[in-house]
């Protein structure tokens, strides 16, 4: 980290976060043991506001060979290998799209956000109509122009499907929608290099991709998000001084308080974690 403030509330973008100087827990380290694995297609589910969208952008930037913002982070010393070489990153967000006027407007939507990742790699998609088509060839060509080092980044993966849960037809719709699509990540699994995918559940991906590799209750992955009280100690210490003394409480007594109140995220049975989003606002506003 550069300093020890500000506090990084909201931020979701890793190359933001660094160049602005906010804390950054160190958690490339995971990021580094899922490169260098045999596996390539990972899939992780964590409830909201608890990093999964800064893991994303944690990898597009390693992928993007943005090298300059990894300096003193436990990643550095693998960026030279070959695993880690800079190649064309595809990510979509699908809680950006439009999800609430039904699935016919979000597969619009769809369509939009990944002609505009065709051309933003540069690939040519004039004769692809439909967002499966589209992405099919995104994938292909981006092999083909660069080489078999695609790698695919998918954040919020079923918020388009839990956003519709209240309206069990058009969720089904939905469901249907999204699996003709994610089904194109196993169909050119040759063209891939690295498959990450993010959620809250495994309702829509159990059938779309089912040669993924589910860390989410993985003890070696139960730290990748969140904050463990160690990590509390470590990258937060004038926040700790500074809420302790507005609190008039000990440093010590503090992190007694907070852990009774926050630190009760447990994803794999063994590792607790503290919810990052809930952490900041807290140092933050003084108050649980």
């Amino acid at each position: 980290m550069k300093k020890n403030w500000p506090l990084p509330t909201g931020t979701q973008k890793f190359k933001d976060l660094i160049e602005h100087g906010g804390i950054y827990v160190d958690k490339t380290a995971y990021l580094a043991r899922l490169i260098a694995s045999v596996p390539k297609t990972w899939f992780l589910t964590r409830p909201r506001y608890f990093g999964k969208s800064l893991t994303v952008s944690t990898l597009e930037s390693i992928f993007s060979g943005q090298r300059e913002l990894f300096k003193g982070l436990a990643i550095e010393k693998n960026l030279d290998q070959k695993q880690f070489a800079p190649r064309p990153v595809i990510h979509l967000d699908m809680s950006k799209l439009t999800i609430s006027q039904g699935p016919e407007i979000f597969y619009d939507s769809l369509n939009e956000a990944t002609k505009k990742l065709c051309e933003s790699l540069n690939i040519d998609v004039s004769e692809c109509s439909t967002a499966s088509s589209l992405f099919s060839a995104l994938i292909r060509e981006c092999s083909e122009t660069y080489g078999n080092q695609v790698a695919v980044l998918i954040d919020e993966y079923d918020t388009p499907y839990t956003q519709l849960l209240d309206k069990p037809d058009e969720a089904e719709k939905m469901s249907k929608t999204l699996n003709m699509f994610y089904r194109r990540l196993k169909v050119y699994d040759g063209a891939t290099s690295f498959v990450f995918v993010t959620g809250i559940t495994r309702v829509v991906m159990d059938s779309a991709l089912n040669n993924r590799i589910d860390i989410s209750r993985n003890q070696e992955f139960g730290a990748l998000t969140g904050f463990t009280h160690e990590e509390i100690k470590r990258y937060f210490g004038k926040a700790i001084k500074h809420t302790a003394k507005s609190r008039k409480l000990t440093d010590e007594e503090l992190l007694e308080e907070m852990k009774r109140n926050c630190d009760g995220g447990c994803f794999d049975r063994k590792t607790f974690v503290y919810n990052p989003f809930s952490t900041l606002r807290f140092f933050e506003q003084k108050t649980f």
